[in-house]
């Protein structure tokens, strides 16, 4: 749900919240503060089950990242990437179109963060041309996705040219492999929309296939950090991508970006948002304000690698399941295959016997079972009793005993 943002949202929690239904143990007064605070949130305010399911577009964009890089067991994808960041630069290209990019201004610090953001927002638009790289033996024959090589050679392409480097990154670069850049002019993406809008069980997980191919355009950086105040009836799918970014990595927000689609060559900087991003601009802001965003910055990195972190293991524990499910299967397809043999076997046991032997038995079975019926462990249901029969080694007696479990029929 959307309520800051979505009337029609807005509208449905209104009087659950207002009205006791939700925050029951609040009273009136209380409730109207809340409902303000909620009002307050300009995005999709998140449950348990769309927090997991949005793990999974998490975990396919960190799988596509971590193609370029080696990640050791005391790190995690990120912390691994940001390592691998060796610019002394001052300075950051921003990506707004796939050809296009601007030049930005700012710390080291900053340049490290705008590549890795760029880094994920190239992930969020490719995750389905590089998979996760399969480094256990798939018990299943299930068909794995192939990498689009071209892809995968321009991620590290970009990756270089924002400062990182690594093995990977540079075997990738020496091995060019031809690919199509489908670029589109960069347009302004709708936020809200009339009528509902994406519905709810629409707005977690991964990207629908449709309403993707349309928002990769604006997949780029200065799209996803845009502070835009608006509100409608309903809400967009790249409304719901860009608050899965934010909510998952925080980026810093900027104003609107003048940004022509004239030519590809770099442009002035454009004007970012002062209060929330005073380290851009070098010459004006305070060595305060500079070390007190930065440490903020900081303190936002390591909530993504928890986060991130948090996304490997889950994903692990998955895995574990998914083969020891694997293997319970296995097993039990093993156990029904000796079964049939079994009853086969059985099957061909009794078409054997004379028809006579086996109604006499019937018959001495039936009065053994009415004189033992008060120690019997049978179940009745009707009239018609199955009796099972094991093949023995005695007298013609005891060639078929019935066995003393039975179930009526």
């Amino acid at each position: 749900m959307a309520p800051g943002v979505s009337t029609s949202d807005a509208k449905l929690l209104h009087g659950q919240v207002l009205g006791g239904t939700i925050f029951s143990d609040f009273s009136r007064q209380e409730r109207e503060v809340i409902w303000n605070n909620i009002l307050a949130f300009k995005g999709i305010i998140p449950s348990l089950f769309t927090f997991f399911e949005d793990i999974k577009f998490l975990q396919a964009c960190v799988d596509a990242v971590k193609r370029l890089v080696t990640v050791s067991r005391d790190q995690t994808v990120l912390t691994a990437l940001e390592d691998s960041f060796k610019s002394r630069k001052e300075s950051q290209s921003i990506q707004v179109t796939e050809t296009t990019f601007q030049p930005e201004e700012g710390s080291l610090m900053t340049c490290r963060t705008h590549g890795v953001l760029q880094m994920l927002a190239f992930a969020m638009r490719h995750h389905q041309d590089l998979p996760r790289t399969p480094v256990k033996k798939n018990p299943l024959t299930t068909p794995r996705a192939k990498v689009d090589r071209g892809v995968l050679h321009r991620s590290a392409v970009l990756a270089g040219q924002w400062g990182f480097d690594s093995p990977e990154i540079m075997d990738l670069k020496a091995h060019p492999t031809p690919s199509v850049i489908q670029d589109a002019p960069e347009s302004v993406p709708l936020l809200v929309t009339t009528g509902p809008g994406v519905i709810k069980r629409q707005r977690c997980g991964i990207p629908r296939t449709d309403s993707f191919e349309d928002d990769r355009k604006y997949l780029f950086l200065n799209k996803l950090c845009e502070e835009r105040d608006e509100s409608g009836e309903g809400i967009t799918s790249f409304f719901v991508l860009k608050s899965w970014f934010i909510a998952f990595f925080n980026p810093p927000r900027w104003s609107r970006l003048g940004v022509s689609t004239e030519s590809s060559n770099p442009l002035p900087p454009p004007a970012f948002h002062q209060r929330a991003y005073e380290d851009v601009d070098m010459g004006g802001a305070r060595p305060r304000d500079v070390d007190h965003r930065e440490q903020e910055q900081e303190q936002e990195i390591i909530q993504v690698r928890q986060i991130i972190d948090s996304a490997e293991r889950i994903q692990e524990t998955i895995d574990l399941a998914q083969q020891e499910m694997s293997g319970h299967a296995v097993e039990a397809n093993q156990r029904l295959e000796m079964e049939q043999e079994t009853q086969a076997r059985a099957g061909q046991f009794l078409s054997n016997i004379p028809f006579h032997n086996v109604f006499l038995l019937l018959i001495k079975s039936l009065l053994a079972l009415r004189e033992a019926s008060t120690q019997s462990q049978a179940v009745r249901r009707s009239d018609t009793i199955i009796i099972y029969f094991i093949k023995g080694k005695s007298n013609e007696s005891d060639i078929m005993r019935p066995i003393e479990e039975y179930e009526s029929v």
